[in-house]
């Protein structure tokens, strides 16, 4: 019999082990049906009337258009940064390398704020001793994600399982430890108000018991749905009265439409569990929240280590999230497996080029679902290397990078060069986000004036604008 994994970490009997060729063709259909989706799903018009500052047509003027960010959140596990910044090495070269290529990759980044995590030596963790609340590391970490254009996420505000309570919390009865969870979420939401605008509010709480129940936990640990939901909306609550401009996700794993197999460990109750299952408790668990008018702003949806193509059970989980909820999808931690293929021998630019593929087809299906809004990366996923193969201080982009770099940077995002009719007219068709039209002036120089199309607008974007130009 495989030997259990240690508590917390059950999760990794899930996983699929990735397979020693990744061919796409069962799924190529899906993966064409989800790129055809992507013009109607994520651009919109525009049809402005561009004046000059004293009310001037604008007539037969160049502008560069130009989309500087995405309002689909492209994100990666800062977990490395944390550390980095609070050992110094953050600032050192082979680390501003590594920097750079992901801010020129990605415009999210996920930032750990873990109440405790006693299976890792190198966590970013809260209050592992009573008394002693450090957010000084992620504050730092956020202002210099914000002030280099990134959007912080807080991961997570609460997550039940045992390992990420403190210790010290266990002397307390019930009452008084939903206290102490309560001033943690208040003062993190009320701390960093304006500034992390994004949350896992509550992480994987479907194989999990309540915070009533932690000492009785015995994996999968299954809670009615109601009891989850009203954890859930306590957390909601209290995040949402320090901070009601900010957006609270419900994180979860081991979710999968159709997947009936059974996991191997019986629940608590002596139940069977299924990956299905456990994806229809969690959106009966999420219409709860909704029927009381206390939903989360999101899902979230873990994939499992591991899992190499099934792109038609990717898509058919999104569908049964989005459908079923009303509520965007989130792709939380989105982490493949590709150590056993160069432990089986397959030669590592091999395995870069396959993996480069699977990637570009699960950005591709999650980007042309109508139901999800962000996809956030766990883990290195071979963007970066040294010269001589993996190197955690890689400083060089790989296939796997520039694959990425293409879709992200350069096919999903606008840039164009047009020239207003006679009436001051320019009309482009674009990619939700934010935009400079760059505009000459009179005496030679280009000016950039800022545009917002949000992915929220439904048929075209109308306007008529006075710019600061002769």
């Amino acid at each position: 019999m495989a030997e259990r994994p240690q508590a917390g970490l059950e999760w990794q009997v899930l996983e699929h082990k990735s397979k020693l060729q990744y061919d796409p063709t069962p799924w190529k259909g899906v993966i064409e049906a989800a790129r055809g989706r992507i013009d109607r799903l994520r651009k919109r018009d525009a049809d402005l009337r561009l004046l000059d500052r004293r009310g001037r047509t604008l007539a037969n003027r160049h502008v560069e258009v130009v989309q500087t960010d995405s309002d689909f959140l492209w994100g990666f596990c800062g977990w490395s940064w944390l550390t980095a910044m609070a050992d110094g090495s953050f600032w050192r070269p082979p680390f501003e390398h590594r920097r750079r290529l992901l801010c020129d990759l990605f415009n999210s980044v996920n930032l750990m704020h873990y109440w405790a995590e006693r299976h890792c030596t190198d966590a970013s963790t809260s209050e592992e001793y009573q008394g002693y609340p450090t957010y000084d590391n992620l504050e730092r970490m956020v202002d210099w994600a914000i002030a280099h254009g990134l959007t912080p996420k807080g991961h997570p505000l609460y997550w039940p399982v045992p390992k990420a309570l403190p210790a010290w919390l266990a002397k307390y009865d019930y009452e008084t430890r939903r206290r102490f969870l309560e001033v943690r979420i208040r003062t993190i939401t009320a701390r960093f108000r304006g500034r992390i605008r994004l949350y896992d509010a509550v992480n994987e709480m479907m194989w999990e018991p309540t915070l009533r129940h932690t000492a009785e936990r015995h994996w999968p640990h299954i809670e009615p749905v109601e009891a989850i939901a009203d954890e859930a909306a306590d957390v909601l609550g209290w995040a949402r009265q320090e901070d009601p401009d900010a957006r609270y996700v419900l994180n979860e794993y081991g979710l999968r439409a159709g997947d009936a197999t059974a996991v191997p460990e019986k629940a608590n109750d002596g139940s069977t569990v299924t990956r299905d299952g456990q994806l229809k408790r969690f959106i009966d668990m999420a219409r709860c929240l909704v029927d009381r008018g206390s939903p989360p702003d999101a899902l979230g949806l873990q994939t499992p280590a591991g899992e190499w193509g099934d792109h038609d059970l990717e898509t058919a989980t999104y569908d049964a999230i989005g459908e079923r909820t009303g509520l965007p999808v989130h792709i939380t931690e989105f982490r493949p497996s590709d150590g056993r293929l160069e432990k089986a021998g397959v030669p590592h630019d091999e395995v870069i080029a396959q993996l480069a593929e699977y990637l570009a087809n699960c950005v591709t299906c999650a980007f042309g679902n109508e139901h999800v809004e962000a996809f956030y990366f766990w883990g290195d996923c071979r963007l970066i290397e040294g010269r001589g193969g993996h190197d955690p201080h890689g400083r060089f982009p790989t296939g796997v990078y520039e694959r990425l770099h293409d879709l992200l940077r350069r096919q999903w995002r606008t840039r164009e060069q047009r020239t207003t009719d006679a009436d001051g007219r320019l009309r482009f068709r674009g990619f939700t986000g934010s935009y400079e039209l760059r505009v000459r002036r009179g005496g030679g120089q280009i000016s950039g004036f800022p545009l917002y199309m949000p992915r929220t607008l439904r048929g075209g974007l109308t306007a008529e604008l006075r710019l600061d130009v002769d």
